[in-house]
């Protein structure tokens, strides 16, 4: 067999030190590796050189980083049994959490620890002869994972563009959430991660509590049942990663195959059987009851109903002896009798993988060993439910403020409200793809309010339309000046009028100079829109604001006049009878920044 492409997970956080240590103790049984890296039986051996590097004395180190921006989860490894598994320079910590605050594990906390954790990436990358890509475990809705998890993504695809990434997520759980701010989290998380993960394996711990009840006989699991049951989907995952089978797949088919249009990156996950120790000798389930319990809702590693969705791609990774032609017999029934409803907008069909490798059962744990097994990873609209739980707990925050004071110092105001519009207006609809469209569809009901879109220098005339209401905004896109125009005479489509000079346009002009948001706000002197949002916007210990040459920094907000093409600086006086607090109040639910889900569209006549 040829040998191995290399893969590096990285464990980020609380829930990904603690996946580590399940995954790494499945793997290392597996591969028939001792807690302390030695091999203890060569004929179990098969080329594990994607996870682990081995030297000639045959001491195997995995391509592994755990960081936490605390100690004690960390702690836990270099005092546990695989303490001498592990290279000490792959195991970082931080002196102070992030206190659930996506914030601080992003922006204060995780930019003085992402250099050390990059340098330890490029050890980890020199010694590959070809890295394939990196596997990223963390949760989305404490403050490191989301904070500092995200942070390692943008870097990762800054720095190694090229290489698959790929993660697997812990979301928001309807009803098991230990923190009250996971939506504010997530969403923000999302937001960031959208744009440079390639494909998004999500889970959640409610799906897991019930899988363990009533399938594992386990009434109250602790996290290390619910993260060994996490390791066996994840070791069915990347099994063809480390053995040979009739059809292996790699990352890149991964990608290919589950991801039709690149944000339409969430595949569910599905593991098959479900068989507790104590049945283990009477269920042994043949190929098709394996493939047929994949679809059922009780076997999803997340709370949601695939049969209320469509399929988009799906993807089943068998272990064990089986037969292809036994396979092809279960798939060909399934078709005929409709057991999965496919979309009808893109290309669909069965992507099959098969390993020689029969699963193995931690001693001691919930999940029995069997001869077969089978992992499903599906693209499916039905994800919406998920994400829309967790928008909707967003938004009621959100409307209230609540502990938003968390937040303000640690992140802009503005990401706030389009962070959760552009995750959403991404993943809210069945109409998921075969158009394009920005992040965010910002709708005016208001009438007789004209807009106008300036991108890059090109400014449409506002007088051209007749009835203009519609104006995609793409906040999350750097180096555009973006600005909203409206007009309030009712005879503003006569720019040759006597009166011309009186027909004023008001501006809101959102200003994206670069790809990161970490620096700090800065508004113009004398202007009243400053008074009015500097609690809420300003930065701490800035009190003039504004640059030398008066021009907008990073979400810099403000108004000024502008005549048919004459723009005039902004004066107190030309603005001291504007109703700034009616504006702020009306305009912005009605453009959707702090409005409902249905104001969020998607624009199929954008190219």
């Amino acid at each position: 067999m040829a040998k191995s492409r290399e893969i590096i997970q990285l464990h980020v956080g609380q829930a990904g030190v603690q996946m580590a240590s399940a995954c790494w103790e499945l793997y290392c049984l597996e591969h028939g590796i001792y807690p302390d890296g030695k091999f203890c039986d060569c004929t179990i051996y098969d080329d594990c050189s994607a996870f682990f590097s081995c030297d000639r004395t045959g001491q195997c180190v995995p391509r592994v980083l755990l960081l936490d921006l605390e100690p004690s989860v960390v702690d836990e490894i270099r005092i546990g049994t695989y303490r001498e598994l592990f290279h000490p320079g792959s195991l970082l910590t931080g002196a102070e959490d992030a206190a659930s605050n996506f914030g601080r594990g992003h922006y204060r906390l995780g930019q003085t620890m992402i250099e050390p954790v990059m340098d330890r990436v490029r050890r980890l990358c020199e010694p590959c002869s070809s890295l394939q890509g990196f596997l990223m475990f963390h949760s989305v809705g404490g403050g490191t994972g989301a904070g500092l998890g995200t942070l390692l993504l943008e870097r990762l695809a800054e720095d190694y563009g090229k290489a698959s990434r790929m993660e697997f997520n812990i979301f928001p759980s309807p009803k098991v959430s230990p923190v009250i701010v996971e939506p504010y989290n997530a969403i923000l998380a999302s937001h960031v991660a959208m744009e440079h993960s390639d494909c998004t394996f999500v889970l959640d711990n409610e799906a897991l509590y019930d899988v363990c009840d009533r399938s594992l006989n386990v009434p109250e699991p602790t996290y290390t049942n619910l993260n060994r049951l996490v390791a066996q989907a994840v070791s069915c995952v990347t099994a063809s990663l480390r053995f040979t089978g009739a059809i292996n797949v790699d990352l890149l088919e991964f990608q290919t195959n589950l991801v039709p249009f690149p944000r339409i990156h969430y595949p569910l996950v599905t593991y098959v059987p479900l068989v507790p120790g104590a049945t283990a000798r009477h269920e042994q389930p043949t190929t098709a009851q394996l493939t047929y319990a994949c679809f059922e809702p009780a076997n999803q590693l997340v709370r949601c109903d695939p049969r209320t969705g469509r399929y988009m791609s799906c993807c089943l990774l068998y272990r064990g002896r089986i037969a292809p032609i036994e396979i092809n017999r279960t798939l060909h029934e399934l078709r005929t009798n409709r057991t999965a409803q496919f979309v009808d907008w893109c290309p669909t069909g069965f992507k099959i993988g098969i390993n020689y490798q029969p699963p193995i059962a931690v001693p001691g744990a919930d999940l029995a060993r069997t001869d077969l097994a089978c992992c499903m990873l599906s693209n499916n609209t039905a994800i919406r439910t998920a994400w829309t739980r967790v928008a909707d707990k967003y938004q009621r925050m959100y409307d209230r403020k609540a502990f938003f004071y968390h937040y303000l110092d640690e992140v802009t105001l503005a990401v706030m409200p389009l962070a959760r519009g552009f995750c959403t207006a991404s993943l809210s609809s069945d109409r998921l793809a075969g158009c394009a469209f920005n992040p965010l569809l910002l709708v005016v009901e208001r009438s007789g309010w004209v807009l106008s879109r300036q991108n890059c220098g090109e400014t449409v005339d506002p007088t051209a339309f007749d009835e203009p209401a519609i104006l995609y905004y793409d906040l999350a896109e750097p180096d555009h000046l973006y600005t909203v125009a409206f007009v309030e005479e009712p005879d503003h489509r006569n720019p040759n009028a006597d009166d011309a000079a009186g027909h004023y346009l008001r501006w809101l002009v959102v200003n994206v100079p670069e790809s990161s948001l970490t620096s700090g706000m800065r508004y113009m002197d004398g202007d009243t829109i400053v008074d009015y949002l500097s609690p809420a916007l300003r930065p701490a210990g800035e009190d003039d604001g504004g640059d030398a040459d008066g021009q907008p920094t990073r979400y810099a907000f403000y108004l000024y006049e502008q005549v048919y093409g004459t723009v005039y600086p902004p004066t107190p006086s030309t603005r001291a009878h504007f109703d700034l607090d009616g504006w702020i109040s009306t305009i912005y639910p009605a453009a959707a920044l702090c409005g409902p889900v249905a104001s969020i569209g998607f624009g199929s006549d954008r190219q």
